[in-house]
C-alpha cells in the first residue's frame, strides 16, 4: 500500500525547497526523540524519532541509553543542523554533537566538507564546552548507487558518514500518530507494507 505525500507534491518542477523542509523535519524529529511529554500519547512516533536519532549517532537500536536532551540549531553558520545530544547510561553521561548536512538536489561542496567541522571545533573550544563526541553526517536523497558511492568517496577521508534517507527510514514501514511525520518521512520517502 503506497501513499503519495500530498504535502510535498505540487506543480513545481523538481524539488524546489525540499532541503529547507527537510532541515525543519530533521530538527523536529531529533528534538522529539527527547520530548517525553509530546510523545507519551504517540508511542510509534516516539519510537521512530529515537530510532532516527540513534541511527544518526551510529548507535544500535533499540538502545538502553536515556536521551536526556536534544538541542538543535538550524543554519548555524550555514550548516544545515547542529544538534547537541546528551545521553545517559546509569551514572555515565555522554555529550554528542551532530553536524548534519542534508542534500536533496544539490551536492556537498568541498568547502562545506572541510570548513564546517573546523567551525564546529572552534566554537566548542572558544566556549569552553566539555568533551563531546562529534558526528559529521551527510543525509542524501539520491537513489543512485553510483551517486551514493561517489559521495562516500568524497566524504570518507574527512570523517563524514554518508547516509541515504532510504537507510535512515529503512525500518519505518508503519504509520505513526503524527500526520506531519507520516507525510514527510513515510509517504514522501518511505513505503508502507500491508
Amino acid at each position: 500500500m503506497d501513499k503519495v505525500s500530498k504535502f510535498m507534491t505540487d506543480h513545481s518542477e523538481g524539488d524546489k525547497g525540499k532541503e529547507a523542509v527537510m532541515g525543519f523535519q530533521v530538527s523536529w524529529v531529533l528534538r522529539m526523540a527527547a520530548d517525553k511529554d509530546y510523545t507519551k500519547d504517540k508511542p510509534t512516533f516516539g519510537l521512530y524519532s529515537k530510532y532516527m536519532l540513534f541511527k544518526l549517532l551510529n548507535k544500535p537500536f533499540p538502545n538502553k541509553e536515556e536521551i536526556v536532551s536534544v538541542k538543535v540549531w538550524k543554519e548555524w553558520t550555514n550548516i544545515d543542523i547542529r544538534a547537541e545530544v546528551e545521553l545517559k547510561d546509569g551514572d555515565e553521561t555522554e555529550f554528542h554533537v551532530l553536524l548534519i548536512e542534508n542534500k536533496v538536489y544539490t551536492e556537498m561542496r568541498s568547502w562545506q566538507r572541510d570548513d564546517y567541522p573546523k567551525a564546529l571545533d572552534q566554537f566548542y573550544q572558544k566556549h569552553g564546552r566539555g568533551q563531546y563526541i562529534p558526528h559529521k553526517v551527510l543525509i542524501t536523497c539520491t537513489d543512485s548507487e553510483k551517486e551514493f558511492d561517489k559521495l562516500e568517496r568524497f566524504c570518507n577521508d574527512c570523517g563524514w558518514k554518508v547516509i541515504s534517507i532510504y537507510d535512515l527510514i529503512f525500518d519505518l514501514n508503519k504509520e505513526t500518530e503524527s500526520e506531519l511525520f507520516n507525510e514527510f518521512w513515510i509517504y514522501n520517502w518511505g513505503r508502507l507494507t500491508d
